[in-house]
């Protein structure tokens, strides 16, 4: 176990001398953390490593084996409950037989604004010949929704389901989910009560986030429900007699069928040094898998994160993290949160944060692919806060979120390729951050962002980049932007740059809006920034004085902003562009706009996505 090998190098390490433990091929089990503290630390001139033998694959795991013999009959009364489709179909496991004696039941993110870039719990995942199968659902397609018919109040609803209501009355543990008002946040919360009589739903006054809840016409749908149990690969977990019905695909015979149950994280560092994993595969759990707390100089290298319902690797307080060569795959929250400023800290009265005590924490050329799959909106490959600290080098795509979330100063997010996210939402950034003006010295640079789209057919905009509600500070530069619905979203904020980007096959290339809705409410909030900034000698004085005029002048919308060496290719529009935000730094200076013959055999290989301008292109005269 990693426990017997963490007791074994504690008791052989001593200065100066490098210890290695390593790991051969196979499944190691994890119920419980394995914690790691200063006793077990290495130091800069003597490391503690844990990685594969060889080439040899070890799996940390935390998923409970299935077998086909474990399945057992339903009785008389589960089968009619079940759908006409799959009655004579439907097998159940009784877990506590398989020596599960409690499940937690799913239980809604906190009811507050940070909820919305946080999943706080998960459902319980099973895999089938290693494929996560579907909870039964309605209605089916984990893209399908319902329409709320009528909003009764904002925690009951009329819901429009043409009677088929009645089938679930006898419901229990149903979630539901969904957009219910905004295609920008996404919630899932418990059922409370369900009115089959007058089609009502209704859920606790204290389950969705804040700015969530029912609206009509929201989008919704109902899972876990056992009367839904109706097309192959779906399952319904009763989480009080601990049984799990399962629909198959096809027989049971000879396939790996695993239930992930471990509710713990698998590994968690507490004020530990100079500790490295490569190499390992981390699989099938339902909590993040790795914390890391006050710790410097923690290393991941080349491992796999995969099929995890929360987070693959979550730190706070931490410096010198490296996560480099990684895989993640099926990730249900954010892939890698860096996180060093905290909800009680919303005032940014952390010196940490202000004053740009560089913490350089680095995400380096890692791989993630199908994201967010468990809370779709505001999370993505990172969450990067604090000072500092990088995402750099890696391939982003297939999430149905955005892909990076900032907060604080000095970060770089370069030399990434992001594609195919952001896939079921609305009004938000493959790369976001917003309502701050002292979140300064960040760098978004060479960049490639691609067929990035959504199938949302709510109100606003994706972009690949989205500055949000008074963001400033922000420098964008040498990027390409190829076939996305929109390059840049500006909402009010000052001293951004957008220099030297190609935008090329793109529906709109930027919207510069003057934030002005959310001002009035925001401006004592963004002066207690800038004041205590200043207080903390974060600033020059003449930053201050420039960002002050930021709240006092009607110069506060693209104040400072510069828009510069830009080449803009077969766009369908430029976008819509505030009168005041083109008064004071116009977006077309020195930017080259190209249409009609000028477009023609300008890059290298367009089809292959290969933008290089040629060396003997020019402008042609007209």
């Amino acid at each position: 176990t990693l426990e017997g090998a963490k007791n074994k190098v504690k008791s052989v390490k001593k200065d100066g001398i490098s210890v290695t433990v390593y790991f051969r091929g196979g499944t190691y089990r994890f119920n419980n953390a394995v914690t790691f503290g200063e006793s077990d630390s290495g130091s800069d001139t003597s490391s503690v490593v844990y990685k594969n033998y060889n080439n040899e694959t070890p799996i940390f795991s935390g998923a409970l084996n299935i077998k086909t013999e474990d399945f057992n009959p339903v009785d008389s009364d589960t089968e009619k409950r079940l759908p006409n489709s799959s009655k004579g179909k439907v097998g159940y496991v009784d877990l506590k037989k398989k020596g599960i004696s409690h499940l937690t039941e799913y239980n809604p993110v906190s009811p507050d604004y940070d909820s919305l870039f946080e999943v706080y719990d998960s459902n319980v995942e099973f895999y089938f010949n290693d494929k996560a199968q579907n909870l039964a659902r309605w209605p089916n397609g984990i893209d399908t929704w319902r329409r709320i018919k009528t909003a009764e109040t904002m925690y009951d609803m009329i819901a429009g389901t043409d009677g088929r209501i009645n089938r679930w009355k006898n419901v229990k543990s149903a979630v539901i989910e969904g957009y219910p008002r905004f295609d920008w946040a996404y919630s899932r919360v418990p059922i409370k009560n369900i009115d089959c009589e007058n089609d009502r739903i209704s859920v606790s006054n204290t389950s969705f986030n804040n700015g969530n809840y029912f609206a009509t016409n929201g989008k919704y749908a109902i899972s876990n429900l056992l009367e839904e149990l109706d097309i192959p690969g779906e399952y319904y977990l009763d989480y009080k007699s601990l049984r799990l019905y399962y629909y198959p695909p096809y027989s049971t015979e000879n396939v790996n069928m695993e239930l992930a149950v471990n509710e713990n994280n698998m590994i968690q560092f507490k004020n530990a040094k100079y500790i490295s994993f490569e190499g390992i595969t981390f699989e099938k759990n339902r909590n993040t898998v790795v914390t890391i707390d006050n710790s410097d100089n923690i290393k991941f290298l080349s491992c796999v994160f995969r099929q995890i319902a929360l987070k693959g690797i979550s730190s706070k307080k931490c410096e010198n993290i490296l996560v480099d060569g990684c895989d993640f795959v099926s990730i249900g929250s954010s892939a890698v949160d860096i996180n060093e400023w905290y909800p009680e800290n919303i005032n940014y009265n952390d010196n940490d944060l202000v004053t740009r005590k560089l913490q350089n924490n680095t995400i380096d050329n890692c791989y993630f692919y199908d994201l967010a799959t468990q809370g779709r909106t505001y999370l993505g490959a990172t969450k990067i806060s604090g000072c500092g600290n990088s995402i750099i080098n890696s391939t982003i795509h297939n999430c149905k979120s955005g892909i990076i979330y900032f907060t604080g100063t000095d970060h770089k997010m370069n030399g990434n390729e992001v594609y195919n996210v952001l896939n079921s939402a609305r009004d938000q950034g493959a790369v976001y951050s917003g309502r701050s003006v002292v979140f300064r010295g960040n760098e978004i640079a060479n960049n490639h962002f691609h067929d990035i789209h959504t199938t949302s057919d709510g109100e606003g905009f994706v972009s690949a980049i989205y500055a949000d509600d008074s963001l400033s500070g922000l420098n964008i530069h040498h990027n390409l932007f190829n076939n996305v619905e929109m390059a840049y979203n500006m909402n009010g904020g000052v001293n951004n740059k957008f220099n030297n980007n190609i935008v090329a096959n793109t529906d709109t290339v930027f919207t510069l809006n003057s934030g002005d809705y959310s001002f009035a409410s925001m401006a004592s909030f963004i002066r207690e920034q800038i004041t205590k900034a200043y207080n903390l000698d974060a600033f020059k004085k003449e930053d201050y004085f420039r960002m002050l005029k930021f709240i006092t002048s009607e110069t506060r919308n693209g104040f400072g902003d510069e828009y510069k060496g830009n080449v803009i290719y077969n766009c369908k529009t430029i976008g819509s562009l505030l009168p005041r935000a083109v008064k004071y730094s116009n977006p077309m200076t020195d930017s080259l706009v190209l249409t009609g013959d000028s477009q023609k055999n300008m890059f290298v290989d367009e089809k292959m996505g290969n933008y290089t301008v040629k060396a003997d292109w020019y402008l042609p005269d007209t």
